[in-house]
């Protein structure tokens, strides 16, 4: 950093040198001050009319007024008055600064850097003010994470009239990747939001690595720093350890019911290397199932995505009545398939629209609750914004999504609703290892014709929202929903959790939430070669029993 170092021209003029000794100081005073006031030189002395006069009082006081900054020289003269000695400091100013010449600055306007200078065109210069400005300009390229930037040259002629200053911005020479024998280099360049020659900058390199682990192509990510070949840039060296994307699994079996059943299960989130998503399930023999997905996260090399899946699925459902006691159980089944495309909105924030066509088979059906065949569209919009910085294990940042889907009216469907469906996630590191993350679920469904069948209602229960309670226990057209958990995480691979869950669902819009139904318990987490594997205890209030829970993902 650049800095300005004055020197203190000190002139003392003693008609008799003994005269400090014993002689009384009867009065002070200022000369050759022409824009500085005299009171402001003689506030910041440190002696007062009565003292008696030293030479190291004197030297004293002379270095308190240079310390103002407004003076290249300070001297001093001794005057005999009245049985005393009369102190006269005498001055000689810093001009009024004329030119202020600011270069090499580009990612830092010129506006803003002389907003945050206290030396002024008009204004005296004045050394102290003048290397605070030189600090201050330091420092706001520090906050912006311009690491590599600073002043490095600072120029002052004719004492202050003319000032010139230098700013040198490092710049990002080039990204280097080693260690990905898989994936293409280009799917990784691709996150970055700094680019090879633009102005080397820390926190666009910190979110950047963000988004390259969160990807989950990568077991570990080492960022190192060689010298470019300019001596202010730097080359970003990436080593990166891939780990285990796709898994695969298949079996069979034999049943009275459907005979040699099968089923084959593929699925790979970093297809050939590209950044691809692919998905294949299918079951066959007595029963056909199957389902297959595909992800393309940057179409054509930007950031739009698309994705599209196939489905013929066939699930089993239980049926409660509205107190929650259990009625039935019925067979679901989805045959048809959705198309989406997204884009980049921010940096954290995306955005997308889908379109989905599907043939809804129940059985046993029961119009009374609206279960019922049905062919159904449904057209959504969706916006969301990610600031974690591990999808995986959140230690801080959010995630918020809203979504809108519109089924019925313009598109097929018995019936014409609306739903809406948001999600505010919260994580906060309290200490290390120790993690509380908060959400908070709100839906609403907006009825405009028909009514809304059993299986499109909100679910409230289950490991998914509200634990301690059967899985879509409660259902109805509006549920709010609040998730807290202490995470503690006691190795990289194992974390403990306590949770307290509470909820409502209601049948119609309007009525007032209490969240009556709550739930409290344990859990752990465990990550494998295949994912997280979740196991929570969860009980439920009102005379409920505890109920064990196992998924193969994090709750929130």
């Amino acid at each position: 950093m650049a800095k300005i170092k004055g020197i203190v021209l000190v002139a003392l003029f003693f008609f008799v040198l003994p005269a400090f000794c014993g002689n009384t100081i009867k009065k002070i005073g200022v000369i050759g001050n022409k824009l500085v006031s005299p009171d402001i030189i003689l506030l910041a002395l440190d002696v007062k009319v009565g003292e008696e006069l030293t030479e190291d009082i004197v030297q004293k006081n002379m270095k308190l007024i240079y310390e103002l900054g407004y003076f290249s020289d300070v001297g001093a003269k001794i005057e005999d008055i009245d049985d005393g000695k009369y102190l006269i400091f005498k001055v000689k100013e810093n001009k009024v600064v004329k030119t202020i010449n600011i270069s090499g600055n580009k990612v830092i306007s010129l506006h803003e850097i002389q907003e945050i200078m206290k030396t002024k065109i008009g204004s005296i210069f004045n050394i102290p003010v003048f290397n605070k400005d030189i600090k201050n300009i330091n420092k706001l390229y520090k906050s912006r994470g311009y690491v590599l930037s600073s002043v490095r040259n600072v120029k002052v002629d004719d004492h202050g009239s003319s000032i010139k200053i230098e700013i040198t911005e490092g710049r990002l020479e080039d990204i280097k990747i080693e260690g990905n024998d898989s994936t293409k280099d280009w799917v990784i360049l691709r996150e970055f939001s700094i680019k090879p020659g633009d102005i080397y900058n820390s926190n666009k390199i910190r979110r950047s690595l963000q988004k390259v682990f969160n990807l989950g192509y990568f077991e570990t990510i080492k960022p190192a720093h060689l010298k470019g070949k300019n001596p202010d840039d730097v080359v970003l060296v990436l080593n990166v350890k891939e780990q285990k994307t796709g898994t695969a699994s298949f079996g069979g079996g034999y049943s009275s019911n459907n005979g040699l059943v099968g089923f084959i299960q593929v699925s790979k989130k970093n297809f050939m290397g590209r950044g691809q998503t692919i998905k294949v399930k299918g079951e066959f023999g007595g029963v056909t199932n199957y389902e297959l997905g595909f992800v393309e996260p940057w179409l054509r090399h930007k950031p739009i995505s698309l994705g599209f899946n196939i489905y013929n699925t066939k699930t089993t459902q239980d049926q409660y009545d509205e107190n929650g006691n259990y009625l039935r159980e019925y067979d679901e089944r989805r045959k048809g398939g959705d198309i989406s495309i997204g884009k980049k909105l921010a940096y954290f924030t995306s955005g997308s629209i889908s379109f989905s066509d599907q043939n809804i088979d129940v059985t046993p059906e029961d119009y009374s609750t609206g279960l019922e065949d049905d062919h159904i569209q449904t057209l959504g919009l969706s916006i969301s914004r990610d600031s974690r910085d591990n999808v995986f294990q959140p230690t801080f940042g959010a995630y918020d999504s809203l979504s809108i889907s519109k089924t019925g009216g313009f598109l097929k469907g018995n019936n014409n609703y609306t739903k809406y469906y948001s999600v505010f996630r919260r994580y906060y590191e309290i200490k290390p290892k120790n993690i509380f993350a908060f959400r908070l679920i709100y839906g609403m469904i907006d009825l405009a014709g028909g009514d809304v069948p059993e299986y499109e209602e909100f679910g409230l229960g289950g490991s998914s929202n509200l634990r301690g309670y059967r899985n879509r226990e409660l259902i109805g057209r509006e549920i709010a929903v609040t998730n807290f958990e202490y995470r503690h995480i006691f190795t990289k691979k194992f974390t403990g959790i306590l949770f307290f869950d509470a909820g409502d669902v209601t049948k119609s819009l309007g009525t007032r939430f209490n969240f009556n139904k709550q739930g409290v318990g344990v859990g752990v987490s465990v990550k494998s070669p295949i994912g997280p594997i979740r196991l929570d205890y969860g009980k439920g209030n009102n005379g409920r029993g505890g109920r064990t829970y196992f998924t193969m993902a994090e709750s929130f």
